[in-house]
């Protein structure tokens, strides 16, 4: 991860959440962290023209930007940038592509429990159109954050998504000798053998550092990950993977994960 993390803030407590988050996934990648607020274009007004109705509007984003600096164990190492977009999501993106970043950071719904993920709608059209891995933190991450990503899951399932997840899995626990688990769900399907032979695979080739360790478990993926996400501090799955017998395995577990799981999680696209 080298081309920095953004995160949409914008002052509500939810953002918070999303502010949290990405500072730790940027420090365990020594990455550039980005705060943006992305604010909507408008018509101008006819008393101060359009020209300077949108300086006004980008001038109120990029105060609301760099009130987060104070919220930040390193503020003096961020940067702060106010994002013209249609939605939150697009403006987002756009700086995403700009940037060449590697993840964008948002929060969940307000409407989510206490340590839960709901997703929103940023984060689910994020999901759809952004062209980085895609964070979400759960409600009230802020507030009892961990101070680094000590345990850290990547759910497996052998498809081409869910080994880019588990590279990235692999990094951010071995940047701070973690704890890495290689979570894999057999659904009762006959490949079970097969999947966790390769968990198995996989847990021997990640660094040493990473002290990598298979997790095996049984029943719907999307409950059993949610499960297991109770004991992570974060959980990375991939996106759009086609599993064994062509079906579409952690693109719909993906998405029941955005409103289900414990610990922040982070979606990675399959390219």
């Amino acid at each position: 991860m080298t081309g920095g993390v953004i995160v949409g803030y914008d002052g509500s407590d939810r953002s918070r959440d999303a502010l949290a988050f990405a500072e730790a996934l940027a420090a365990a990648q020594d990455a550039q962290l980005i705060v943006a607020c992305v604010h909507p274009y408008q018509p101008g007004s006819s008393a101060i023209g359009e020209a300077g109705f949108d300086r006004e509007v980008r001038s109120g984003a990029q105060r609301t930007a760099e009130s987060a600096r104070e919220l930040l164990a390193r503020g003096e190492e961020a940067e702060f940038c106010a994002a013209l977009g249609v939605s939150p999501a697009v403006g987002l993106g756009s700086v995403a592509r700009e940037r060449d970043a590697d993840a964008i950071v948002v929060g969940s719904s307000s409407r989510g429990w206490l340590g839960q993920v709901l997703c929103g709608t940023v984060a689910t059209q994020l999901v759809h159109d952004a062209p980085c891995a895609v964070g979400v933190a759960p409600v009230g991450y802020a507030k009892d954050h961990p101070p680094a990503l000590s345990s850290v899951g990547a759910a497996f399932d052998g498809s081409p998504a869910s080994v880019r997840a588990l590279h990235l899995a692999e990094r951010l626990a071995a940047r701070f000798r973690g704890r890495l688990r290689v979570i894999a769900v057999d659904e009762g399907a006959r490949h079970g053998e097969t999947l966790s032979s390769e968990v198995d695979e996989a847990v021997v080739a990640a660094p040493l550092n990473a002290r990598a360790v298979g997790v095996f478990r049984h029943g719907d993926p999307a409950r059993e990950l949610a499960l297991a996400s109770a004991d992570l501090d974060a959980l990375l799955c991939g996106t759009h993977g086609y599993g064994r017998a062509r079906r579409l395995v952690l693109g719909s577990v993906s998405t029941s994960l955005m409103r289900t799981a414990r610990c922040p999680i982070l979606i990675v696209q399959r390219a």
